[in-house]
């Protein structure tokens, strides 16, 4: 017996739906002569058997394996023998006359190829939307993007779905819904069935296309219903939505070419999300770049970096350490360095490049606590975090001096992310956990306390048997962590092999004597002093200038974190006040007030008051116009802050020293002089270091022995320049 119709039902990990369809499928009575596959595309075939024991007169085929659904059509079309193919959805339930009215629609009206039934969802209430016009270009734009979650009635995307249409009535489309419709075989097999290139969503669009092409109708019939229990049989996640992107761009490649695809893959990536994203981190590197000269500062030790820099490009003194730390005996890593050759080679050893790697190095911060905020706290906390780090004045000072500290907030903040996502139960992420560490150290060897409150979080996952330290026992992550570790520190081990290992046991020494002082055996400084030093930290990165307004968002903060811990038990907040406890706790222990060690913390308080002005209009229902309105008011206060001379910023611009430097060569006339320093600050070799750069890349260097000629140079808050002349 030749069957009337051939329903093709595409099956994946949805059993008990797929055996719902076929019985509504038997339940029809009707005259017309149908056949039923399934094509599995299941990767273990688990219905197989039991379908065929119930259903011993479907026609069951395998596929390979998951091939796609528009695939999966076309492999049983292969064995349809009715002159229409029924496309069918397993999450569908057939209603009488369905079928026949579908089939009889196309015997008497040659001009259509395709008929589909009106949807109706489980209260057999029709779907208002389906059935559309063409997806062009310009329809993309106003269906696609936000602009349809935001103004949903513009004309374009009304015309597109083709609202308010008579539900009673025949209505004609370009594109009928790929859950459910009726197509001639012969047209099928003219257009070579589905593009097997979409693996989901589109290709009913890329189809219907095909089928208008060919000058043949599309409708919608209303005598036909069908019940649809919409997206059971493709539930949405991560995955399926990069499938639904690229088979969006590829429907939009193969119909419009490649540029317009690009574009407008671009402007549907456009979300108001992604436009407060890019105003922030446009307003983070362009507050870091704007009047550079005059706002970035050039103090003798970032020298240090400049002139270890310059003799590794053009000497090829390729330096294994850094600066020395406030313990002589023991360096900072030499990273810093390699990096700002890197820049002083592409811009030509102009000493701005330094500011400009710091202000890349701010933007990649800035972005990194976005999606920490956005990944583990939920928007907007990332967001606002963003903003706060934006727009911080003691953010902004220590980007405008590049130093060995200039990458510390990023680096920070790359830690919190790999520790988020290996606490998260992805181990692949450990090793990189590792890496960080050394490499901070490798930048400053105060944030050593990081080593420690990973250790701290490792013993916690040992002594709690947990699924993240579970994870990370197998021989692949440990020799990955392994080298992970070791690879920053090689610079410095080298050293350490030629020069009698003083750095290794200088860092050894270096933590016990921080032990010491953390335990109050040998204490050098006032714990209250630190506290005090870290509140006026905290104000000039939050707040400065309107003291009252900090004291209140510092309450509120401190309260609601405790209030957060106990009402939540949310572990990434958890872990975050954990560590910022941990670095404050060695900070205060340690009783150096140093600026050095501050952008460590950065991170870690933009993110949580991210967290909490987040949670203020999420949860607790505040105004997000309030909140909006408060934000604005402080990011304006803050910006205003950054470019106006504040206490705690140096008070010397780098414009300021350009000229001095410039002064130097002029009043040399062109002989040789050596350079001195006098006055708070000179007893240091580096005091005019910033000067020797400048000179050398003004093209007449100091020489060091036996000038003539000498300059004196002094600062107190001004540069005062004494030429002294020995015959």
């Amino acid at each position: 017996m030749v069957p009337d119709v051939s329903i093709i039902i595409v099956h994946y990990k949805v059993k008990k739906i797929l055996f719902n369809c076929i019985w509504s499928i038997l339940k029809v009575k009707s005259d017309i002569k149908a056949e039923i596959i399934v094509v599995d595309n299941d990767e273990k075939k688990t219905i197989g058997q039991e379908l065929i024991n119930k259903f011993p007169f479907i026609k069951y085929i395998k596929s390979p394996g998951n091939i796609g659904y528009g695939a999966g059509m076309n492999l049983g079309a292969k064995d349809a023998k009715g002159r229409y193919l029924y496309i069918l959805n397993p999450d569908t339930i057939i209603l009488n006359n369905n079928i026949k009215n579908l089939v009889t629609f196309l015997n008497k009206h040659d001009e259509y190829a395709i008929a589909a039934p009106q949807l109706m969802n489980k209260h057999y209430q029709v779907y208002e939307l389906q059935g559309v016009k063409k997806l062009t270009f310009l329809r993309a734009i106003f269906v696609l993007s936000f602009i349809n979650k935001y103004f949903p009635n513009n004309w374009i995307a009304g015309d597109y779905w083709q609202k308010n249409w008579n539900k009673k009535q025949i209505k004609n489309v370009d594109v009928v819904p790929g859950s459910a419709f009726v197509i001639r075989r012969s047209i099928y097999e003219k257009i070579k069935g589905f593009d097997e290139k979409f693996f989901l969503y589109f290709e009913e669009f890329d189809l219907c296309n095909r089928v208008k092409k060919m000058g043949y109708k599309i409708a919608i019939v209303p005598d036909s219903k069908i019940i649809h229990f919409w997206g059971k049989s493709t539930a949405p996640n991560s995955k399926t939505d990069l499938i639904f992107k690229n088979s969006r761009q590829y429907y939009f490649t193969k119909n419009y070419g490649s540029i317009l695809s690009k574009i407008l893959d671009f402007m549907l990536n456009i979300t108001p999300v992604n436009i407060i994203l890019f105003f922030v981190l446009t307003l983070t590197i362009g507050i870091r770049l704007y009047n550079l000269p005059h706002e970035m500062f050039f103090i003798g030790d970032q020298a240090w970096f400049y002139l270890s820099a310059k003799n590794m490009i053009v000497d090829h003194i390729i330096p294994l350490v850094g600066i020395t730390s406030s313990h002589v005996w023991l360096h900072q890593g030499p990273l810093w360095t390699y990096v700002l050759a890197i820049g002083l080679l592409i811009f030509h050893f102009n000493p701005l490049a330094g500011a400009a790697i710091s202000a890349l190095s701010a933007l990649a911060t800035s972005y990194l606590l976005y999606r920490i905020g956005n990944n583990f706290f939920g928007y907007p906390s990332g967001i606002i975090a963003a903003f706060f780090y934006a727009t911080s004045p003691l953010g902004i000072m220590f980007d405008r001096m590049p130093y060995h500290t200039t990458l510390i907030p990023f680096a920070v903040s790359l830690l919190i992310f790999f520790i988020f996502n290996w606490i998260n139960n992805k181990p692949a992420y450990f090793p990189w956990v590792l890496f960080m560490l050394s490499l901070l150290y490798n930048l400053e060897i105060s944030t050593s306390l990081f080593f420690a409150i990973v250790s701290v979080l490792l013993v916690y996952g040992y002594k709690k048997n947990t699924k993240w330290w579970k994870s990370i026992q197998n021989s692949h992550i440990i020799l990955k962590s392994i080298v992970l570790l070791i690879i920053p520190l090689v610079p410095m081990l080298i050293y350490d092999i030629g020069h009698g290992f003083p750095q290794t046991f200088g860092y050894m020494a270096w933590i016990i004597y921080k032990i010491l002082q953390l335990l109050s055996l040998h204490h050098s400084g006032n714990p209250l002093n630190s506290l005090t030093f870290l509140w006026i930290a905290y104000n000039q990165a939050i707040l400065p200038g309107l003291i009252y307004i900090a004291v209140v968002i510092s309450l509120f903060s401190g309260f609601y974190l405790i209030y957060s811990v106990y009402k939540y038990r949310n572990i990434y907040l958890n872990s975050t006040i954990f560590i910022l406890l941990v670095l404050l706790i060695g900070f205060i222990g340690g009783g150096v007030n140093s600026q050095a060690y501050l952008p460590m913390f950065l991170p870690l308080i933009f993110l949580l008051e991210g967290y909490i002005f987040a949670q203020a209009f999420v949860r607790h229902k505040i105004s997000s116009f309030v909140i909006t309105v408060l934000l604005i008011f402080l990011g304006v206060s803050n910006i205003k802050t950054a470019f106006s001379k504040m206490p705690f910023y140096p008070q010397i611009s780098y414009a300021d020293r350009l000229i001095s430097a410039k002064s130097i060569i002029k009043q040399s006339g062109g002989e040789s002089y050596s350079l001195l320093g006098k006055g708070t600050g000179s007893q240091f070799a580096s005091f005019t270091m910033n000067m020797q750069y400048l000179t050398w890349w003004l093209g007449k260097p100091e020489k060091m022995k036996n000038s003539i000629i000498k300059f004196v140079i002094s600062e107190n808050k001004t540069i005062k320049i004494n030429k002294v002349v020995n015959y």
